[in-house]
């Protein structure tokens, strides 16, 4: 739902793009994995852009190619690969063979809570600030019960390292 889905879109295409590219292939000596509709796939992808990027990004000014190249797109794309990382873990533990119900619901709450924490999401019962209103207007994302400032949501994404961090000063003010 990042960009009411264009993330995604753009990740399909970029992808698409990519495992077309023979010439790309035999320079990097790998081929960007095929995109499905699991989520488990989707992190894969992401890990392999992210891990694959400098070359990836060399070849996109090479090419003068424009489906990902924007300062955003690799942005938001180290801060969903964190999460979606966290998904995948709690996603095998639920494919145990041997599991019950009650464990099933532990791993989903655990993998909640994991989110709630990475990112500081607040739940507005939770929350005496929201409820009277300390809040600046404009500087928090509410979505149902659940809200984030902009500077916890800042905060994870300036922890994924130098490399995004740097690549967050190029952003306008705007993106």
């Amino acid at each position: 739902m990042i960009n009411d889905g264009t993330f995604t879109r753009t990740t399909h295409s970029f992808t698409v793009h990519l495992r077309q590219q023979a010439n790309l292939q035999l320079v990097m000596d790998s081929k960007c994995p095929k995109d499905t509709n699991r989520w488990a796939h989707f992190q894969g992808q992401l890990q392999w852009l992210l891990t694959h990027r400098i070359k990836l990004l060399e070849w996109i000014e090479q090419r003068q190619h424009a489906s990902s190249s924007t300062v955003a797109y690799w942005i938001i794309a180290c801060a969903i690969n964190l999460l979606a990382k966290a998904c995948n873990v709690m996603l095998v533990n639920l494919q145990q063979c041997n599991l019950c119900l009650s464990q099933q619901t532990e791993y989903i709450e655990q993998l909640v809570q994991k989110i709630l924490l990475m990112v500081d999401i607040q739940h507005e019962d939770d929350n005496e600030a929201m409820q009277w209103g300390d809040c600046e207007e404009n500087n928090y994302l509410e979505l149902g019960m659940w809200w984030v400032t902009f500077k916890d949501v800042l905060v994870h994404v300036t922890d994924q390292g130098t490399w995004v961090k740097d690549m967050f000063l190029l952003l306008t003010d705007e993106d």
